[in-house]
């Protein structure tokens, strides 16, 4: 009976051991889970994150594109073909306006084709015009600094071919000063800073 009490008692403990081992294999199985789940949640969060970073992404680019259609500031980097600036160059305003957007954004490509193609231009605006191609990061700088707190400050007086518009600039855009521009066949051109 002692023995057999020993063995009951043996066979016991062993099955406890054993029913401890699930009990705690299963606590460590949650514990997985809980850590699976939580990664998983942790990951669907930065998911999330990520495509709210990607709307708010895409609706600053349609900000931007809507902006460069009204004349204010386009997206950086973005170079405007001569097809958008013949469609475009209506107004000696809006040539000015060009001066003013390439100094907020850096994009010295569209100073590219405001001269006047005849090249009667001061020198201050074949300058003006070439600052793309010349590479020079001071002349950059200056024309940065200049211009990118400009303004038309008025409209145009037109007479014949040839405009005046008044404008703000300087580095505060108090500063004020006008471009000369010609008219040559339906398109105005910078002709004097």
């Amino acid at each position: 009976m002692k023995f057999s009490k020993q063995f009951n008692l043996g066979i016991y403990s062993l099955l406890f051991l054993y029913l401890s081992s699930l009990v705690g294999t299963s606590c460590s199985g949650r514990s997985q889970t809980d850590k699976d789940s939580s990664n998983s949640t942790s990951l669907d969060l930065k998911k999330k994150e990520l495509e709210l970073k990607e709307k708010e992404l895409e609706l600053k680019e349609r900000e931007l594109a809507m902006k460069s259609k009204t004349g204010s500031v386009p997206s950086s980097g973005e170079k405007a073909s001569a097809a958008q600036q013949s469609s475009d160059n209506q107004s000696p305003e809006w040539v000015v306006g060009q001066v003013f957007i390439a100094a907020k954004t850096r994009n010295f490509h569209l100073l590219d084709n405001l001269c006047d193609p005849q090249g009667q231009g001061d020198g201050e605006t074949r300058d003006l015009c070439a600052l793309s191609s010349k590479n020079n990061p001071a002349m950059e700088d200056g024309f940065a600094t200049n211009f990118e707190f400009g303004k038309v400050a008025g409209a145009a007086e037109i007479s014949g071919d040839k405009a005046i518009v008044p404008i703000k600039f300087g580095p505060n855009g108090d500063k004020q000063e006008t471009f000369q521009l010609v008219k040559r066949g339906n398109r105005w051109y910078l002709s004097s800073i």
